[in-house]
């Protein structure tokens, strides 16, 4: 009941909360609710649609699931955390299923709008000729 892979520039929650779940992971491991606690160790949330529940039917053994990463932890979301998260994914999963990922990656910022008036005065001018 170990840790399978540990990464150094993974963010410090990440590495308590992978620590943390671990041994719930393994317990589960092969099932859907592996792959949610995985991603959730990761700080991204998850959403899971297996082949069986499209219309019309995938082929079996099969499943969709979208990745959402979230920035909260101050350090910037990169190409290598979301592919270590799928790899982490492919460990948990059923070993006879297969996926397709689709990341996204929520971020969260203010945003600080200045405006500035300036007074103008028109003065419509009538001409003869």
């Amino acid at each position: 009941m170990g840790i399978e892979t540990w990464k150094s520039y993974w963010p410090e929650n990440v590495k308590r909360e992978v620590i943390k779940n671990a041994v719930q992971i393994k317990r589960r491991k092969g099932t859907v609710q592996s792959v949610r606690d995985t991603a959730n160790a990761f700080g991204a949330s998850v959403a899971l649609r297996e082949n069986w529940q499209l219309t019309p039917a995938g082929a079996p053994y099969g499943f969709d699931i979208a990745v959402n990463v979230n920035d909260s932890s101050g350090q910037p979301v990169t190409a290598q955390f979301i592919s270590d998260i799928i790899e982490e994914i492919g460990r948990a999963k059923p070993a006879r299923s297969f996926f397709t990922v689709t990341s996204g990656v929520k971020a969260s910022a203010t945003l600080q709008i200045a405006a500035s008036v300036r007074p103008v005065m028109l003065v419509r001018l009538k001409m003869s000729a």
